[in-house]
């Protein structure tokens, strides 16, 4: 049976069920959330004012800060996808809206405070305060010994922990995560590579351990802020960072070396095109079933995900990362 794509779109006090097209992009590489929205410049919409549908200008009512709720999926059935703020507003043919999760709130926050012997999770809360985000579970207690926020908005100064520290930080939905790249227990999904819920997975490519070049960089961050590096391995493949506790070189280099395994392995790399349902989102374990080679069946972390929903149909289209268990 064929199912039609249908949507839900909330923005501010406005309620509409169809669009030109959405656009969504979500990573794990990056704190910002965001949604493309372009609908007619003149459409019959119903407001919760009046729950009476009219035709209006659509520009004209919405503004910037406007909250925003997306739900797709295929009739009847409506899972949300995008939850954050009208960032800007263009006004061209179509209109289009322009999108940001949770960093937004982040963005308008002002903060000048100096942390000295404090943590990771002490200083998130600092900038979250105030706002509607709260901290993942999963949010390590990282020791910080001194760092300085001189008139920065939460979003620079998440880029701050990331370049002194190497804090990797990513939303989920209005829920902050900051930490190691990859979060554990963060839900799984399940995809068939032929005859299933895999649309196209020519981007997908299949490789061998022995062709993967891999690096590790271990850090270890002293009381003080001063780093102590070590590196391992082959350039122009993949690059990992690692954070030590040890601080001997030599101790640091052959740990990095016993890691170097967990990413030279057998399996998929790339993109797969999927239909819209099942909904997955970046740091989810994405099953890859492949029915004609068993030996390459897998689970591997999703790194991102983009939405495409329009009149030309919906399709979710994943980048999927290391796998979730390692093999040769």
């Amino acid at each position: 049976m064929y199912k039609i794509p249908v949507c839900k779109i909330n923005i501010g006090k406005v309620t509409f069920n169809s669009v030109h097209d959405v656009r969504i992009d979500k990573s794990i590489h990056n704190f910002m959330d965001t949604a493309r929205i372009k609908i007619p410049t003149s459409a019959r919409l119903r407001t919760s004012a009046t729950d009476i549908g009219e035709t209006v200008q659509v520009a004209q009512q919405f503004k910037e800060g406007d909250f925003v709720q997306v739900n797709l999926g295929y009739n009847p059935n409506l899972k949300n996808e995008f939850v954050g703020f009208v960032r800007r507003i263009n006004f061209a043919t179509p209109l289009e809206i322009e999108c940001e999760g949770y960093s937004y709130q982040l963005r308008k926050k002002t903060i000048t405070k100096q942390f000295v012997k404090s943590s990771l999770k002490e200083i998130l809360n600092e900038l979250i305060k105030g706002t509607d985000i709260i901290l993942h579970k999963d949010v390590p207690d990282m020791p910080i010994d001194k760092v300085i926020f001189r008139g920065l908005d939460g979003a620079e100064a998440l880029r701050v922990l990331k370049d002194k520290y190497l804090v990797n930080s990513f939303f989920i939905d209005n829920v902050l995560y900051a930490g190691l790249l990859y979060v554990p227990n963060n839900g799984k999904v399940k995809y068939e590579m032929y005859a299933g819920n895999v649309v196209d997975a020519d981007s997908l490519k299949y490789r061998l351990a022995d062709e993967v070049k891999v690096k590790i960089k271990a850090i270890h961050i002293k009381p003080n802020g001063q780093r102590v590096e070590a590196s391992v391995g082959e350039d122009g493949g993949v690059e990992r960072t690692v954070f030590l506790s040890m601080t001997d070189k030599t101790q640091m280099q052959e740990r990095a070396k016993s890691l170097i395994k967990d990413y030279q392995y057998s399996g998929y790399e790339g993109k797969i095109k999927t239909f819209l349902i099942p909904k997955a989102v970046p740091g989810m374990i994405a099953e890859i079933n492949d029915s004609r080679y068993k030996e390459r069946t897998g689970a591997y972390y999703i790194e991102s995900v983009l939405i495409e929903f329009g009149t030309s149909g919906a399709r979710r289209v994943l980048e999927i990362g290391v796998r979730a268990n390692k093999q040769k």
